[in-house]
């Protein structure tokens, strides 16, 4: 599964496809893309172990994710948030996307929740 991640990080992200035109000049193919694997790999460790964001990773493309899993989740299984709010609570987690206020794809404008409104929800439920 990672050989298969590592294909479309090369192929889609800047920083993974330099990395993969440098290791092809010294390596062969399989073992070029098996090396870009591993560096994914440890990437997702940093993320899960250390509960931070990957430098690399793009703010409006991980809004844009949790935006897509906050509408499969439903209204009933966000924990009382809103979709703009499930949004930013989940880019508040990693400290990534402070300046984002909207997400746009195929010319829609979807909203953003300001950090003050989920950081008063998130209070507010807590209690």
């Amino acid at each position: 599964m990672l050989v298969q991640a590592a294909w479309v990080a090369v192929n889609t992200h800047p920083h993974w496809r330099e990395q993969y035109g440098r290791l092809r000049r010294h390596k062969p193919t399989n073992k070029a893309i098996v090396a870009i694997a591993r560096k994914l790999l440890v990437v997702v460790w940093h993320v899960l172990t250390e509960r931070e964001a990957d430098r690399r990773a793009d703010p409006d493309m991980v809004a844009f994710k949790l935006m897509l899993w906050s509408w499969k989740l439903g209204k009933e299984r966000r924990g009382g948030l809103t979709t703009p709010q499930f949004v930013w609570a989940g880019l508040m987690r990693p400290e990534m996307g402070e300046d984002l206020t909207h997400i746009i794809r195929g010319g829609t404008v979807r909203p953003i929740a300001p950090a003050e409104e989920v950081l008063a929800l998130q209070s507010a439920l807590e209690v």
